[in-house]
């Protein structure tokens, strides 16, 4: 099966499950929503890697709506700036963080994704959810092994005085370098490391899996997957035109002692995910005329240096991307 670029398909919505995996998606969507699914295999098996390979040109008719801060206006993370990319990008994960859980909620992004359309009728535009990635928050793990970021947004309440010596803490990070780079991957092994040498939770997922197990983890996923499901259908009802539910890349939830998803890889797990098409007719978008002003602005990419932005946002980013989990 062809691997497919999500800007060289037909949408005028596109909405995507950050690290949702097909399998499960089948099981529940219909629960929610209507439409003609298929399975198509990602570009990319981690969101930097989907992200890189999907976006690669200036899109001056798209519109990022961003829970991630992978994708955000304010500076390059890894090499990726979105204001590079897209006409505009909404940081959600900056104005509409959930400190106590750690994350943006899906109910917050469709709210604010219902208004952003408005201003915007004749782009197409891009939903960026974070669940069903983690931190979960059903109600299939309560007080799941750490506390709430701090206002430093060090997960688990974890400052850096708490933290091993520096020393450990590097050797933890060449060795998952070589463990990765010599084709054995996957976080169980660095995690169990981490358990023994009474490290805390690398992220929320380490912390349900230490403290419940694999199967509670799987559960505490579906949920998080059937939550955002929930707050989708809301902004589905409202909107016209074609609009597609996909997946940056799967998650790995314990197989072959596997666990969270990484780059380059072709584990199907990490690589299928779903495409569900819901076609609304016409979209607004097509009879609406652009503005002298969006002529102008569309134009060029907004002119950017880097180094104006503020050491404090950037390490904001830095937080929230361990908030959810990333640590490479």
């Amino acid at each position: 099966m062809e691997r497919v670029n999500v800007m060289q398909q037909p949408w005028d919505y596109l909405i995507i499950l950050d690290a949702c995996r097909y399998d499960y998606f089948e099981e529940v969507w219909q629960n929610y929503l209507q439409g003609d699914l298929k399975k198509i295999i990602s570009i990319g098996s981690s969101t930097k890697e989907w992200r890189n390979k999907s976006f690669a040109g200036y899109y001056d008719d798209v519109i990022y709506i961003s829970a991630n801060p992978y994708i955000n206006s304010l500076t390059a993370v890894k090499g990726f700036l979105g204001r590079e990319h897209f006409f505009k990008v909404y940081d959600l994960w900056l104005d509409d963080w959930d400190k106590q859980k750690g994350t943006v909620l899906p109910e917050t992004v469709t709210k604010r994704a219902i208004e952003i359309i408005k201003t915007h009728p004749d782009k197409r535009v891009l939903i960026h959810y974070i669940q069903p990635h983690e931190p979960y928050l059903g109600s299939t793990v309560t007080g799941p092994g750490f506390e709430p970021p701090t206002a430093g947004g060090y997960l688990q309440g974890v400052n850096r005085g708490q933290l091993k010596s520096q020393a450990i803490i590097k050797m933890m990070k060449i060795l998952s370098g070589v463990l990765y780079w010599t084709g054995i991957r996957g976080n169980f092994l660095i995690w169990k490391l981490r358990e023994l040498m009474r490290m805390p939770p690398a992220g929320p997922m380490d912390a349900v899996r230490r403290k419940y197990g694999k199967e509670v983890l799987r559960k505490a996923y579906k949920e998080n997957l059937e939550i955002v499901l929930e707050h989708i259908a809301e902004l589905v009802n409202g909107l016209t035109g074609r609009i597609v539910i996909t997946a940056d890349h799967g998650e790995m939830l314990g197989e072959d002692n596997c666990y969270c998803h990484w780059s380059r890889n072709l584990n199907k797990i990490l690589v299928e995910v779903p495409w569900l098409i819901i076609d609304k007719g016409i979209k607004a978008a097509e009879l609406a005329e652009r503005t002298a002003d969006e002529e102008k602005d569309k134009a060029q990419p907004s002119a950017f240096i880097d180094k104006e932005v503020s050491e404090e946002t950037k390490r904001k980013i830095q937080d929230k991307l361990r908030a959810l989990g990333y640590h490479d």
